[in-house]
């Protein structure tokens, strides 16, 4: 019956992380690879079976996508002090491949019933559409900026509420900011 309980929670928890949409990655106490979901495996370029009991850090390469510099996912520091990581961002992750993939990793530690840590799970997700949208939205808004900042006929736009939110370089000439700025249209 114990073994049978143990089987049922091991498929059960094989089944969750093997289903999960993001990247999922555990490691032992001593930061070497336990699981590895589908996800994880495109997005690392490493399958399941050659990865497991490798360091972390020969799975997992990460780069500072702005500096360039090497990050180590804090996996120490997890399994040391029992905190998690958030949602650290503006990480390149290089695959086995060399295919960089920006990506943002969460961690936490993995307890047993004693309340020990017994290991780390991580979670990665490819940020690389979000990071093309974000892209993508601040080319918009410079354009946009420039085309109303050398636009020569006066701009007032209005939210819903018929609020003054935005003018040009040109209306600010004729009615500076401070004196309409998030008024309601009778002030």
């Amino acid at each position: 019956k114990i073994y049978r309980e143990l089987f049922q929670t091991q498929e059960a928890f094989r089944t969750t992380i093997y289903s999960i949409g993001d990247g999922v990655i555990t490691l032992d106490k001593t930061g070497h690879l336990v699981n590895l979901n589908p996800v994880a495996s495109k997005l690392t370029g490493w399958k399941e079976k050659e990865a497991k009991g490798k360091s972390v850090e020969k799975v997992l390469q990460t780069i500072d996508k702005n500096s360039r510099t090497k990050i180590q996912i804090p996996v120490n520091q997890i399994i040391e002090d029992g905190s998690a990581i958030h949602e650290t961002s503006q990480i390149l992750l290089i695959n086995r491949n060399k295919k960089e993939i920006f990506v943002s990793v969460t961690g936490s530690p993995i307890r047993n019933d004693e309340g020990t840590i017994s290991g780390v799970v991580l979670v990665i997700r490819d940020q690389t559409e979000e990071s093309i949208k974000q892209r993508l939205i601040e080319e918009n808004e410079r354009r946009f900026a420039a085309f109303m900042n050398n636009l020569p006929a006066l701009v007032l736009i209005k939210d819903h509420e018929l609020r003054p939110i935005y003018s040009n370089p040109h209306f600010n000439q004729f009615f500076p900011a401070e004196e309409w700025l998030g008024k309601k249209p009778e002030e």
